[in-house]
């Protein structure tokens, strides 16, 4: 074989091994291609999954919202009905009782004047107990001032320290 015959077949074999890789790229790039275009359907069936959870909750929550709401109109309703209850029972559980005219408890009728002498909401009990507790602070106060006093007394009488004599300086012998 000649040179020309050599240089054209090493020319074809390289331009074989050209073409086997133009093929393995073309390939690469054909799965490339399929592998996004599948990557972007499954992104966007994700994001259409994603919506009709997000819908769901949030149909959710608001169902929740408003059988909150009705709940607690039920539950003020439930409220009223028993604070009525509460004030039947109490007019019911104070039959033949008088309410005392200065503090509002009940008192059968032989113990309401017996109380009413005594009741601490009474205007002259609460006078003299507002009497009694202005002395009782007084008193405080006289105390604490007794006691002012007895300490400034006693730091007026301690003797206060004699200054100490300052050394006399000696004049040095000259030799």
């Amino acid at each position: 074989m000649s040179e020309a015959d050599l240089k054209i077949g090493e020319l074809k074999r390289a331009l074989e091994k050209i073409t086997k890789k133009i093929q393995v790229v073309g390939n690469t790039a054909v799965y490339a291609e399929v592998y996004l275009d599948t990557t972007q359907s499954q992104i966007t069936e994700l994001k259409r999954q994603h919506n009709i959870k997000l819908e769901k909750l949030e149909s959710q929550t608001k169902r929740a919202v408003k059988n909150a709401k009705a709940t607690h109109k039920v539950i003020d309703a439930l409220l009223a009905e028993k604070k009525v209850l509460h004030s039947e029972l109490v007019k019911a559980s104070h039959i033949g009782k008088e309410a005392c005219e200065y503090c509002g408890k009940y008192y059968t009728p032989a113990g309401l004047p017996r109380h009413k002498g005594a009741c601490p909401s009474k205007p002259s009990v609460k006078a003299v107990d507002d009497v009694e507790s202005e002395i009782a602070q007084a008193l405080i106060d006289l105390e604490a001032r007794k006691i002012a006093l007895k300490k400034e007394l006693a730091a007026s009488k301690k003797p206060k320290p004699k200054p100490k004599p300052e050394p006399i300086e000696e004049p040095e012998a000259e030799e």
